[in-house]
């Protein structure tokens, strides 16, 4: 087996960008398959690097004790929206809302000039006697739809409720649209402070 390091410098190296961006705006990837994980699908799909490594580094990825580190890592930057742009600086995080166990994000894609918006979810982060690792797993992370044009903040939010209104989600929870420091979005967007 060829040796290799699984860290971002390797994942960057043999990552081909177009199949990547193609890959996750596929509509099919996240209506039906029901999301995913978008880091593992630019391994899987858009790796460009020695093709027998593809199993090494799932193995390494999903089960080697010494990544957790690195995938805690992954995980946080895939919930916080920073990821794609740590994997080409032809991303660019526009918007990012933390709903606590979830959040939206919208990153510009210089590659094809449009916005993605972005969903993650962390199903485990309020369960308790979960570690750190329980908690930040990134359970889905996907591109809910794509922009032609930017929108503002407050408009990405007014999709965002939207969206939750169709799909019978709207204020599902006591604290729905509430970041984990306590900053209620919603009582925000309803005062016309949400900027």
């Amino acid at each position: 087996m060829k040796e290799f390091k699984l860290n971002l410098d390797f994942i960057r190296k043999n990552l081909n960008l177009p199949d990547f961006v193609k890959d996750i705006s596929k509509p099919i990837y996240n209506k039906k398959a029901g999301g995913g994980d978008m880091f593992l699908s630019a391994i899987k799909h858009s790796f460009k690097g020695d093709k027998s490594l593809l199993e090494n580094i799932y193995d390494e990825y999903d089960e080697n004790e010494k990544n957790k580190n690195f995938k805690l890592k992954i995980n946080k930057s895939q919930f916080d929206g920073s990821l794609l742009s740590k994997l080409s600086n032809n991303f660019k995080l526009e918007h990012f809302f933390d709903f606590g166990s979830e959040s939206h994000y919208l990153v510009k894609s210089k590659l094809n000039n449009n916005y993605l918006y972005i969903f993650c979810l962390r199903q485990l982060f309020y369960k308790e006697n979960k570690s750190i690792y329980e908690k930040h797993d990134t359970w889905d992370n996907y591109v809910k739809d794509i922009f032609k044009k930017k929108l503002n903040k407050t408009q990405f939010f007014e999709y965002i409720i939207k969206q939750d209104k169709k799909n019978g989600l709207f204020m599902s929870t006591e604290y729905a649209y509430t970041s984990t420091k306590g900053i209620d979005y919603y009582e925000l967007f309803e005062k016309g402070k949400l900027k």
